[in-house]
């Protein structure tokens, strides 16, 4: 296993850095693009579910002097790319891919990606998770998938979880345990 973090920008404001996990033969990548300040509590599901599935990871953290990390550092999943983000360079190509994302309506779950079992995720997340999930639609600026989604480029199939911020600091852990489970019983 091959650990990595390097600092994409640094200054007296804040600093975003982007940190990789690589495990031999691993048919997983969960990605949080957006993870510390930027959409709160996205890089923590992420590891959690890299843990538990022996999955690659990627994430972006970002912290402002401010505490608005979001209106410094957020780019979207179809922005990221090697050239500014380099440890993506370590990734493959994966069966299954995973994004955790956030949302801004407050509690709630949108399902995204090119996966066909999104009605399946959303199912069992709607039995395990207190809140309202939906599954995006295709023209939703939430839907996942455009082949230039940084999840898209490294995956087969993929999963985007886009989560408002009470549902991820309330919820978090709980979210990315399903999703463990449903990947591990119905992928």
């Amino acid at each position: 296993m091959e650990h990595y973090s390097r600092i994409v920008h640094s200054d007296s404001e804040g600093y975003l850095i982007e940190q990789a996990l690589i495990r031999e033969n691993s048919n997983y990548l969960i990605m949080a693009p957006h993870g510390e300040e930027i959409e709160i509590a996205t890089a923590v599901q992420a590891e959690h579910l890299s843990n538990k599935l022996k999955g690659d990871l990627w994430t972006v953290k970002g912290l402002s002097k401010d505490g608005n990390g979001f209106s410094k550092w957020h780019k979207t999943s179809t922005e990221l790319f090697s050239e500014e983000f380099t440890l993506l360079e370590k990734l493959q190509n994966y069966n299954m891919g995973i994004s955790f994302h956030g949302l801004k309506n407050p509690e709630g779950i949108c399902i995204g990606g090119t996966t066909n079992g999104k009605k399946l995720i959303k199912e069992k997340l709607d039995e395990k998770i207190p809140v309202s999930v939906s599954v995006s639609g295709k023209n939703s600026k939430n839907a996942g998938i455009s082949p230039k989604n940084v999840i898209n480029r490294f995956s087969k199939e993929s999963v985007q979880i886009e989560q408002g911020p009470v549902t991820r600091e309330s919820f978090g852990d709980e979210v990315a345990e399903t999703i463990s489970q449903i990947l591990k019983e119905d992928f």
